[in-house]
């Protein structure tokens, strides 16, 4: 699909093109026009063809742009980034930046429109249509190795949800250790990759998957957890350009507060962002070197990013796993 950018950066504007003035325009003919749309349907843009008027878009989409993503950006934050690698399609954006880390200096950005294998937490899919939400990923280095990057997934999850409440979203929180729910529903995840030795430097990939405007007919079928997106939760049109910004603009606050004072100076805004704090849980994992659950409620997390959950009186730390919340009839044991 090498016209694929060009064809889609023709028809975001939500008008309708002929097949004919598409191949005019991109030096092709209407066969590869029908090829490239094709190509694009594939990746979740839904193009409606009409006899005798054309191909356009179902709606207008926003494309990812460089020039309006630094303009939105303040000063500070433009300081501390590196190069911004804006890309159509990826295998994911945390992916391309782990096989050029030897060479990218820190703060250095990868925006893709659409991911062909965007990643989640604990290896799931990240299901990733073209020009709808929005994935990003920073590269960002530590003086300090990966022991004393403890809570930072915490801290990322807490700047993605600022980020958010910038572009108008309101009542969300911060599931631990790093997804923002809204109304129960994940609106965004991140993804923490590290690289370092103990004692030396580390190397540290995060990667926020954020639904913006989720085709709901896409989604059906390919999300099985209850979803939301900003455009919902916010009431209103979400830049995609903007939020990218606003994203990349509470990392670089959020990453050298984190690197000089570790997680205890973001505990108030934790305890106030705490989507589990008092409700009854299910953690799965591996326990005693077998995969189960367990089950109490959630009393917050500690020094360390460790999620604190109460069991029959008895508080137990959990470093890893996935949470559930279970429903009020089902209460704590």
């Amino acid at each position: 699909m090498s016209h694929g950018p060009e064809l889609l950066r023709i028809l975001s504007d939500g008008r309708f093109h002929s097949g004919e003035a598409l191949g005019g325009s991109l030096g092709i003919g209407r066969a590869a026009v029908w090829k490239c749309l094709r190509g694009l349907r594939e990746t979740g843009v839904e193009v409606d063809s009409v006899p005798g008027r054309g191909y356009r878009l179902a709606e207008p989409l926003e494309l990812l742009s460089e020039q309006d993503i630094l303009r939105a950006l303040p000063a500070s934050a433009r300081a501390r980034l590196g190069p911004l690698d804006l890309r159509f399609e990826l295998d994911s954006t945390n992916s391309e930046l782990l096989r050029r880390a030897a060479t990218l200096p820190s703060g250095a950005v990868c925006l893709a429109e659409a991911q062909r294998a965007g990643r989640g937490r604990q290896g799931r899919r990240w299901l990733s249509p073209c020009a709808r939400n929005l994935y990003l990923s920073l590269l960002w280095r530590f003086p300090r190795g990966p022991d004393a990057l403890a809570g930072l997934a915490l801290v990322v999850g807490l700047a993605v949800l600022r980020a958010l409440e910038d572009v108008g979203v309101r009542g969300a929180g911060v599931k631990w250790p790093n997804d923002v729910v809204w109304r129960g529903a994940k609106l965004a995840g991140a993804l923490i990759e590290l690289s370092g030795e103990s004692g030396g430097a580390s190397c540290v990939v995060i990667g926020a998957g954020i639904n913006v405007s989720m085709p709901h007919a896409l989604a059906r079928g390919e999300i099985d957890q209850p979803w939301a997106d900003a455009v919902t939760a916010s009431g209103g049109a979400v830049s995609r350009n903007r939020l990218a910004a606003c994203v990349l603009h509470r990392l670089c606050e959020a990453l050298p507060r984190f690197e000089a004072g570790g997680l205890g100076v973001f505990m108030d805004e934790w305890r106030s962002r705490d989507a589990l704090d008092g409700l009854p849980v299910t953690v799965h994992g591996v326990f005693a070197g077998r995969d189960g659950e367990e089950r109490g409620t959630a009393r917050g997390v500690d020094a360390g990013g460790a999620l604190l959950v109460e069991h029959r009186g008895e508080l137990r730390r959990y470093l890893s796993g996935d949470v559930s919340v279970r429903a009020a009839a089902g209460a704590a044991p």
